[in-house]
Order: structure tokens, then C-alpha cells, then sequence
């Protein structure tokens, strides 16, 4: 049927998809020109919130004296409230299953609170008390857990009001000092970066062909081709990228929430997310993809959710795709293809029947695996028409818990297997549950005074403790199938790799929210309904305890005593080297610590390729000996090193103009780029600077000192012309 002809109610999902797509381009659209408008105009991006950022963060302010004792008081005197409150409607009849679910929540709190304070083994029993006793009351509730809705679409205007203000929430957190927070540029992925600037590149880049390792996934390059073509090869365009993804997930999580648990699911579910301090972090930074993960399986999970309740082969072949589609991506999501393999074999496991044509998995789930398998050589085919035959299980070899134990018998290497996976699993639930053990600097989470660092705030970890009851009881349900094959995929990643890092299970942490967002609806409905007036306070808990979450987030992103605003030492070299960035210029760069040649790269792309400053020659060169002492006789010599495989000139926006600079032969003025190494080659460095003084018979020069992000010395040598004694 199309869509011309189909009948209003046919039309109604369409036109609804099609609205919230336009909203979200607007906002994202809005936010992204605001941006761009305040760093041009050097300003902090949506500078004009300040003010209100600065009373929320000061508002919260209280909560880091002392913080392990106020939450303590604060968090304690809630669960005893709740017990109380539990323990009065326990003399009720009619009320006996809500006060098992007080008490049983109460319980929950003061276990984890219990665990903050150290108490281990008092938190862990108090722990399986609440379970118990959440477990008793789903036993003996007539209220639903789990109440899955006809449409993952919200049904009325309120609700898309609702989906509304909560992507605001999430953009502005993702967006407010874009430009200045952190003030540090990661770069560990810059090559990778510049590789999409041109759409031709990316396949290359993907591949790593004549570069560093690789592949990242083709759906890594594409946010990030995106904004650098609109906003230019500069920080604030890596970063939006990445706020782009954080945001966009938030809807697809509130579809998937809303068709597995229903209205009031989704809503917590996505305001849970918005929230999340992990993936704040990752959609503020151009750090690896990390974040970048989670909307593939949020996307499969929803089409596999569809093509079990209608059985249609349509949303089987999407199903297919979607499996195919998540290998084009960073490794810690690639085990989403599992989904659906696992979810099917639960489904029969429970001796339920699939839906009608449901037998259409059959042949869309080997399809689905088969696109997975052959992603790798059909990406890396594109990229330079060889096949390449890998597998892609031991392509990361050396971080997997299978590549650090070889050299041993088969039964040994089982073993050792099975005890890392066992240890990584613990290390997760400690993260969960206490205070994650390790966290790699990629794990951009804030720290909260002496609570450390959690994966999850301490009541969201609570709440998602106690959903597993209700998760036990629904098991046979295909949404509950759906959500704990979801959980488990998602931590394969991380469990089978040879250390535990958050990153390394980044689809673990919004599936583990959207169980915490079941059980805190579900607790708000058992309020409602069996408390009277008590219960309606009861049940607005949960509602201001996500504002309060909402204001303290802005105090841990944003306020000025926590972090230091500031552009990157890196932005400050390339805006420096932008007026040396004239024809007939040779850049010479030595600069391989903390990626600083990478960085510059990208960073100067936009200033390279500008036809007013063409032709013009980015040379990356950390030889010394004779090859150096050959480029400071000649640095026109510099051409010959562009005939060799190098990505600079075969990856990103520069590969037009690698004819050009070959060619040309009028080359006057040289800037050489020199960063003090480490060690004993401390030295190296030194002398490659003296003989740049010696060499040059006009020379400018600048000085960048060691800073934190940059801890080595940086020396910028402008010679004009005649910029060689024998030229």
C-alpha cells in the first residue's frame, strides 16, 4: 500500500516518525548552528545559560560536604521511611503486597547504602532481603510488571511533550561549553578522524591501509563526516558528532522501553539515559566510539520486539539487516548480532510458539549472520578491491581473554579462560554495586567526592537489583526475553575481553537502566494503587529524585571549581600556525607523543586544503640521521617522502592535492614542528632544534611549555626565504 493511498490510521505512525524525525533535526540543527556561531564569535557554546547553570550547580553545592554522611542521613532516613510506611500497611490486609514492595525498596536503599559506607557483607544481606522481599510481593501483586504497549510510539500530545522535554534535558547537558569542557583533546583517534573528511576515504581509513590499526566500523565515520563538513576540521565538530549520537539514542531507547513496559517505562527509561553519567561523558569528547554503540542494538531490539508480535517477514529482513549492520561498528557493540540468536533460543526453551509466519526466522536469522561475518572483508574490499580473508575473532586478539593465555594446553587455556571471564564479571558487578575497580581514561565519568566511581548511581543500582525479581517472574514473556537477552549480550564484550573496562561494555549500562526505569514504574504503580493518598507522596519519590539528579548532573559536568574551561594546547598551536599557512609552505612535523602529530593533522586540514593557501606540503617525519641532515641541506627533499604510502595523503580532504605538491617546484618558507621526546631521546629532539637555528638564515620561533594534557616541549621554526644556505 502507499503511503498516498493508505487510510488515515495507516498514515498516523508514518506522519508521527516523520514529525519527531523533523523535531529532532530542528533541535539538533538549532544547537549545532548556536554553537558554531559562539566559537566563531570565541564564546562559550549556549554561553547565555551560564547564569542558570551556575545556580543549579550552586544548589547542589551542599551535597559535597561531607557527601558520604549526608547521603548516608538523607538516603537512610528515606529506606526507614519507607519501612515504616511498609511496616503500617503490613497490618492492613488489603495493602500487604505494597508493603512488601516498601519494604522491600527500603531494603534495597539501605543495602546500597550500607555498601557505600563499606559494610560489605551487611550490604549483600540486606541486599538478598530486598530481593526476597520484592520477590514475595510480585508473588502476592496483582499489578502487572510488565505492560508491554500496542505501539512503541507515544500516543498522545502530552507524551511527545514529555519525549520532548527530556531530549532537551539530554542535548543541553551534551551541549552546554562544548567548546571549552573539557579543555583537553584526546586525539588517540585523530588519524582516524581526518580519514572522514573525505567520503572517499573513509573505506580506506576503516581499513587502516597505509596507517595505524584498524577497523573502527563504518558507521564511525559517518556523524563525524557530517559535522566536519559543516563545521570544519576543529574540535567542537568531533564533539558534536558525538553529542549528535547521544542524543539521537535517547528516542530509540524510549520506543524500545515503551514497547517491552509501557508509557511510564519509557519515560524514566529515557530520563535515566539522559542522565547517565558514562554516556554524558562519551557524547562530550572525541574519545573512541563508546557511546556511539548502543543505538544498532536499540535498533535490532526494537525490530526483533516487532517481528515477534506480528510475524511479519518485513521487520524479519530488518531484524536480518540490523544483525548485519552491527558489526559496522566499534567491537564492544559487535556482539549485538547475538540478540536475536539468543532470544529465539530462550523463546523455544520456554516451549512458546513463535508467531504466525514466525518460521520466517529460519531464514532471516543465517541471513543476519552471514551479513555479520562478511562485513569485514566486504568493508575492507571497498576499500582497495582486494579481498581480505579475517576472522573476526581474532582480530583484537590481544585484548581478548582468549589472546592472553596461548602458548598452553587446550584444557589449561579453557581454564584461564573461564577464570578471567569469572573475574570480569565480578569486576562488573562491583562497578555496579560498590565502586568500579578499574576505569580506563576513556571512561570519562565524573567523580563524586568519597563515593567514587560507580557505574551507576547508587540508586539507579538499586533499582536495578531489585528489578530482577520482576524480570525472574516475566522471563517467559518475549519483552522480558527480549530485555535479558539485551543484558547479557551487552556485557559479553566486556566479561570476554582481558580486563573489565566500563567502556568495554558501554550497551550493558542503558539496558541496566530501562530494568531500573521497569521497576521504579512498577513501584509507582503499587503506590498509587494500593496507598491512598500516601501512596500518591509516596509515588512522586522517584519524580523529584530525578530533578534533583538532573541539577547535581550540572553541578558534576559543569561547575567551575570541579573542571578548567579552556581550548586544548593543540587548538592553540593550529590557531598560531594558521597565519604561517601561506603558498609555497612545507610544514615538517616531529611531534609523535600523546598523538600530537595526528591532532595537528586534523586540525590544520581545513587551513591545507583552502585554495588560497595551496600548494603547500604537511610532512610527518620522526627520522633523524642522514635523512634528516638530507631535508635541513634541502627541504624541498620533503616532496620525495610524498611518494610513499602514507595516510595523510591517501585518507582525508588533502588526497586532491598530492599531484600538486609533487609537482611543485617554487617552495620558499619551511615551519618546522618539533616536540621534545622522551627519555634518553630527549636528546634527539634538542639537536633536531639547534640544527633548525643553524640551518635557517631568517628564523621565527615559538615556544609551547609542558602542560598537563601536553607534557613535553613544543618548538615552532618559521624560516622564510631563502630558507636553505644552498637553495
Amino acid at each position: 500500500m502507499s503511503l498516498s493511498s493508505a487510510t488515515p490510521a495507516a498514515r498516523a505512525p508514518q506522519i508521527q516518525i516523520a514529525a519527531c524525525a523533523s523535531a529532532l533535526l530542528i533541535l539538533l540543527g538549532s544547537l549545532t548552528f548556536i554553537s558554531a556561531n559562539d566559537q566563531a564569535a570565541g564564546r562559550l557554546t549556549l554561553g547565555f545559560l551560564q547564569p542558570a547553570i551556575s545556580l543549579l550547580s550552586k544548589f547542589s553545592a551542599f551535597t559535597e560536604a561531607e557527601p558520604l554522611r549526608r547521603v548516608t542521613w538523607w538516603g537512610g532516613g528515606l529506606a526507614l521511611l519507607l519501612g515504616i510506611i511498609g511496616c503500617i500497611a503490613q497490618s492492613m490486609r488489603r495493602t500487604r503486597p505494597a508493603a512488601l514492595v516498601l519494604l522491600g525498596c527500603g531494603t534495597g536503599l539501605a543495602a546500597e547504602l550500607l555498601l557505600l559506607n563499606g559494610a560489605t557483607s551487611w550490604g549483600l544481606l540486606a541486599f538478598a532481603a530486598g530481593l526476597v522481599l520484592v520477590s514475595r510481593a510480585v508473588s502476592h501483586q496483582n499489578v502487572p510488571s510488565f505492560e508491554p504497549a500496542a505501539s512503541v510510539l507515544p500516543e498522545s500530545r502530552t507524551e511527545w511533550l514529555v519525549l520532548g522535554m527530556i531530549l532537551v534535558v539530554a542535548a543541553l547537558l551534551r551541549f552546554y561549553g562544548l567548546n571549552r569542557l573539557p579543555n583537553f583533546f584526546e586525539g588517540e583517534l585523530s588519524a582516524y578522524s581526518a580519514g572522514a573528511t573525505r567520503l572517499g576515504g573513509i573505506a580506506a581509513a576503516n581499513k587502516g591501509l597505509n596507517g595505524p590499526w584498524a577497523p573502527l566500523g563504518l558507521l564511525y565515520y559517518v556523524p563525524i563526516y557530517l559535522t566536519t563538513s559543516l563545521l570544519g576540521t576543529n574540535l567542537l565538530a568531533l564533539r558534536i558528532s558525538s553529542a549528535w549520537v547521544g542524543v539521537l539514542t535517547v528516542p530509540l531507547l524510549y520506543f524500545f522501553a515503551r514497547g517491552i513496559s509501557g508509557r511510564r517505562t519509557a519515560q524514566f527509561a529515557a530520563m535515566l539515559f539522559s542522565l547517565d553519567q558514562l554516556h554524558i561523558g562519551w557524547s562530550r569528547t572525541d574519545v573512541h566510539p563508546h557511546g556511539v554503540t548502543t543505538w544498532p542494538a536499540l535498533l535490532l531490539a526494537l525490530c526483533l520486539l516487532r517481528a515477534l508480535r506480528t510475524g511479519k517477514f518485513r521487520w524479519w529482513f530488518c531484524s536480518a539487516l540490523c544483525m548485519g549492520l552491527s558489526w559496522h561498528q566499534y567491537p564492544s557493540g559487535q556482539s549485538a548480532v547475538a540478540l536475536p540468536l539468543l532470544a529465539l533460543g530462550l523463546l523455544c526453551f520456554s516451549n512458546q510458539t513463535l508467531p504466525p509466519r514466525g518460521q520466517a526466522a529460519l531464514i532471516f536469522m543465517p541471513l543476519g549472520v552471514l551479513l555479520w561475518y562478511f562485513g569485514l572483508p566486504l568493508s575492507y574490499y571497498v576499500a582497495d578491491w582486494q579481498w581480505s580473508w579475517l576472522n573476526p575473532f581474532t582480530l583484537t586478539s590481544v585484548r581478548t581473554s582468549w589472546g592472553v593465555v596461548q602458548d598452553q594446553s587446550l584444557a589449561q587455556q579453557l581454564w584461564d579462560v573461564a577464570a578471567l571471564v569469572s573475574r570480569n564479571f565480578y569486576d562488573l558487578v562491583q562497578g555496579i554495586f560498590i565502586a568500579a575497580p578499574q576505569l580506563h581514561f576513556q571512561d570519562q565519568l565524573p567523580h563524586y567526592m568519597q563515593l567514587g566511581a560507580r557505574t551507576l548511581a547508587w540508586p539507579i543500582a538499586a533499582c536495578f537489583g531489585l528489578s530482577l525479581p520482576l524480570l525472574a517472574k516475566n522471563w517467559r514473556r518475549p519483552e522480558a526475553i527480549i530485555l535479558l537477552s539485551f543484558l547479557v549480550v551487552a556485557i559479553l564484550p566486556g566479561v570476554l575481553s582481558e580486563k573489565l573496562y566500563p567502556k568495554r561494555a558501554s550497551t550493558f549500562f542503558p539496558a541496566a537502566e530501562c530494568c531500573a526505569a521497569i521497576f521504579i514504574s512498577w513501584f509507582v504503580q503499587c503506590s498509587r494503587g494500593s496507598l491512598g493518598r500516601a501512596g500518591q507522596v509516596i509515588a512522586a519519590l522517584p519524580y523529584l529524585g530525578l530533578i534533583f539528579y538532573a541539577v547535581l548532573s550540572c553541578r558534576l559536568w559543569f561547575s567551575e571549581d570541579r573542571w578548567q574551561y579552556g581550548i586544548s594546547p593543540e587548538e592553540q598551536i593550529v590557531r598560531d600556525l594558521s597565519s604561517e599557512t601561506q603558498p609555497n609552505t612545507i610544514f615538517i612535523v616531529d611531534a609523535g607523543i600523546s598523538y600530537l602529530e595526528a591532532k595537528l593533522t586534523y586540525l590544520m586540514l581545513d587551513q591545507l586544503s583552502n585554495p588560497e593557501n595551496r600548494p603547500n606540503l604537511w610532512l610527518r617525519f620522526k627520522e633523524s640521521g642522514p635523512a634528516w641532515d638530507t631535508l635541513l641541506s634541502n627541504p624541498a627533499q620533503a616532496v620525495q617522502y610524498l611518494e610513499r604510502p602514507d595516510w595523510t595523503y591517501h585518507w582525508t580532504k588533502l588526497a586532491p592535492q598530492l599531484k600538486e605538491s609533487i609537482q611543485n617546484q617554487n617552495w620558499r618558507r619551511v615551519v618546522w614542528i618539533v616536540q621534545q621526546r622522551e627519555g634518553a631521546e630527549a636528546m634527539i629532539s634538542a639537536q633536531k632544534v639547534e640544527q633548525v637555528q643553524r640551518s635557517c638564515r631568517t628564523l621565527r620561533r615559538r615556544s609551547y611549555p609542558p602542560t598537563r594534557q601536553l607534557p613535553f616541549l613544543i618548538t615552532v621554526m618559521i624560516c622564510e626565504p631563502p630558507i636553505w644556505p644552498n637553495g
